[in-house]
């Protein structure tokens, strides 16, 4: 993987929307605009009533929200991955991987949190909500849908994932 192509919603967000224009902080506002295919003012409003949001603060308790529903905006959400734990809330996307060395003859498959490059090479075809730290954006059939440096954290840690189709 060469080069990720990326459209930054921040700059075309505040060219459509007076509110953009104001706002900071809203990376969930933009992803859901850009995911579900909908104008911002309406991504903007939906957070404001469903998470409470408060302009030019974060939105707090997506993901969760997102586990729990099967639709929202009239599209499909599924989550992607697996429990991290037994019990857990939200599911994790992981890899798996045998170390290079052996220690005590065969080694187990270790896992690790999938990194946003092996989840484009994976996940190149369909629309995709991606979590990382303190951090969410959409990749749509490979194309990065975020802030100018979201094309560039090919190193970040997946922390959970959800697939946006029509219903």
């Amino acid at each position: 993987m060469s080069k990720v192509e990326l459209v930054c919603t921040t700059s075309t967000s505040r060219q459509e929307s007076e509110v953009a224009k104001n706002e900071t902080n809203d990376c969930v506002v933009r992803a859901f605009a850009s995911a579900f295919d909908i104008p911002y003012d309406l991504a903007h409003h939906f957070c404001a009533v469903t998470f409470k949001r408060k302009p030019k603060q974060g939105t707090f308790g997506s993901r969760p929200f997102l586990a729990s529903v099967e639709k929202v905006l009239g599209r499909k959400v599924v989550e992607l991955g697996e429990e991290g734990y037994p019990g857990a809330l939200t599911k994790g996307m992981f890899t798996y991987y045998r170390p290079a060395k052996q220690y005590w003859g065969t080694e187990p498959m270790v896992r690790r949190a999938m990194t946003v490059k092996t989840f484009l090479e994976r996940y190149s075809q369909g629309t995709y909500l991606v979590y990382i730290d303190r951090h969410v954006f959409t990749i749509k059939d490979g194309v990065v849908y975020g802030n100018h440096q979201d094309a560039r954290r090919l190193r970040a840690r997946v922390r959970g994932a959800f697939q946006v189709t029509v219903s």
